[in-house]
């Protein structure tokens, strides 16, 4: 069996799987969703230890076989660096674009959609007046699953993961869910939303 010590965990989970013949449905079941397992694979979401542990046992290795990839993992790959370093309102950072859904740009913890590298450096510019102006460090606010699950069916959270949903401290119509982003107005459009877009291209990738 080869170890590739360059990859993640999401991508040595789905050599592993594809190496026994397996589809994410036989791999995922009665653990994780499929859905879970494509965002584990993809670099958008990470098990818990126990999930983790159980994958390994179905796929016929120790759980010490993913251990070498753990923090490769959670730097995520699903951002592509663009250019050099730049500097926005005087914080120095990398610029980075969303491998799958370039709509979505990253910068020093913040994050935008936009059409054009441009307009996402515009917004960033914006973004971090404003932070300054109200003396504010977190670009994100976390949303309370169980206050969202008491009034709303059904949940995309997984069992026996620690997912959150956040939404954006100056654009509260933009949320966020692992490293997926889009705008909503209320739960059930990000719900939609995250099934539509989230789902169909991860499952178009399996």
């Amino acid at each position: 069996m080869s170890l590739d010590l360059a990859e993640t965990v999401g991508e040595r989970l789905q050599r592993l799987r594809e190496e026994k013949g397996l589809d994410v449905d036989q791999v995922s079941s009665g653990l994780i969703s499929p859905e879970m397992l494509l965002l584990v694979e993809n670099n958008m979401g990470y098990p818990s230890k126990r999930v983790l542990a159980t994958l390994a046992t179905r796929l016929g290795v120790t759980v010490d076989y993913f251990h070498e990839t753990a923090n490769k993992m959670r730097k995520r790959r699903v951002w592509e660096q663009i250019g050099n370093s730049i500097i926005i309102e005087g914080r120095k950072g990398i610029l980075f674009q969303h491998t799958y859904f370039p709509r979505q740009w990253l910068f020093g913890g913040d994050i935008v959609l936009a059409d054009t590298m441009n307009e996402a450096v515009s917004k960033l510019s914006q973004h971090a007046r404003l932070m300054d102006f109200f003396a504010k460090t977190d670009y994100w606010l976390p949303v309370d699953w169980k206050a969202i699950e008491k009034r709303h069916l059904p949940s995309l959270r997984m069992k026996g993961t620690g997912d959150k949903i956040y939404k954006h401290r100056l654009e509260i119509d933009l949320w966020r869910w692992n490293d997926f982003v889009c705008y909503a107005l209320t739960y059930e459009e990000w719900y939609q939303t995250v099934m539509r877009e989230l789902v169909a291209k991860l499952r178009s990738l399996a």
